[in-house]
């Protein structure tokens, strides 16, 4: 049995075993919030309250979206030029992660080897942060080739960055060294970029309005999706039942595509109330209901932040929140801080994640 989440709040709707539905992020430039969407197949609109509401910690144009290894939510602010880190189940903020260098931070992602890559635009670089304490480890990439990164993908032992600008297209560097190894392609003003399942590269662009595959090994195009609605397509992800879901950044829409045929399924999103100029696309993570914090230590700036492991430190934290007779140490959420709570609270940390 799966209980509700220790900390209330809209993410632990997420982990209701009862739900089957596939709830998505979505960063949204216009309004500086991350809004939570249903978009199993079949809703419409399907909005929660907004995950990161607009300004949380200074949030100003989220750019970018990733999870961490910790299960927290990192966010590249573009406005206030930093990375920000919100809880990961509430998306309460807990700090400014990284700003060291950057300025008109991007999109960003935790590579293969642990640490955090940011698209910095300002100055056309890919800076590498640690992702314990967020400090700078190295300007990673840069260079007279690259003018204003957006995008970051990895496949095999080559890190592909787009840069949005015009012709530069799809950069190819060793994932190792940082070492520019030439230019994939020179799609128009390219956008993000991932590797497929079928392991090809696919790259979403602003001019063309479309979402575009390319062979890795000799940059040959391969097919285009382009299809009325998607206006300037940024995000783009690949849902469980094999759909693509599209930001489509200019009409304010999240849609639905046939991978394979490029057909249109329908609109996900379309409530300029809610959505404006959406941009990245991340897909909620199922979240550890054990982990509660990194320190135990209420004077730690780590208290209460969850840290991706079950250890003592989370013990004895619900021990003090349990003895508090603490609605956060309510477990099965019937309003009392009862023996049923501890007991199902070693359940959950003997489950471990």
């Amino acid at each position: 049995m799966r209980y509700r989440c220790v900390l209330a709040a809209v993410g632990c709707a997420i982990l209701n075993a009862s739900s089957n539905a596939q709830m998505m992020l979505v960063g949204s430039w216009f309004d500086e919030s991350v809004k939570l969407l249903d978009v199993s197949p079949g809703s419409f609109n399907a909005f929660a309250e907004d995950f990161v509401p607009s300004g949380s910690g200074g949030l100003g144009t989220p750019d970018g979206l990733a999870w961490g290894a910790d299960r927290n939510l990192y966010v590249a602010s573009n406005d206030s030029s930093q990375v920000l880190r919100y809880h990961g189940r509430t998306g309460a903020f807990l700090g400014v992660f990284a700003s060291e260098g950057l300025s008109q931070p991007g999109n960003l992602q935790f590579g293969p080897d642990g640490l955090l890559y940011v698209c910095e635009k300002q100055f056309g670089q890919v800076i590498r942060f640690d992702p314990e304490n967020g400090e700078q480890i190295d300007i990673f990439i840069e260079g007279d080739e690259l003018i204003r990164p957006v995008g970051l993908a990895w496949n095999k032992d080559v890190l592909y960055v787009s840069d949005f600008r015009n012709g530069n297209g799809l950069l190819q560097y060793d994932a190792g060294t940082g070492a520019f190894l030439g230019q994939l392609t020179r799609l128009p003003t390219s956008l993000i970029v991932r590797v497929g399942d079928d392991g090809n590269i696919w790259a979403s662009a602003h001019q063309t309005d479309d979402i575009t595959i390319y062979d890795p090994g000799t940059g040959d195009l391969i097919r285009q999706i382009r299809q009325v609605p998607m206006d300037c397509p940024v995000g783009h992800v690949i849902a469980p039942n094999g759909t693509m879901i599209v930001a489509s950044w200019l009409n304010n829409r999240i849609v639905r595509f046939d991978p394979g045929t490029g057909e249109y399924l329908g609109d996900i999103a379309f409530d300029v109330a809610r959505l404006r100029q959406p941009n990245d696309l991340l897909f909620i993570i199922e979240q550890c209901p054990a982990d509660l914090t990194t320190s135990s230590d209420p004077n730690d700036s780590e208290f209460g932040v969850p840290d991706g492991d079950i250890d003592s430190e989370d013990f004895f934290y619900y021990l003090d929140r349990f003895a508090a007779g603490d609605s956060e140490a309510d477990i099965d959420g019937d309003g009392d801080t009862d023996a049923d709570d501890f007991f199902a609270y070693l359940d959950l940390f003997a489950a471990g994640c």
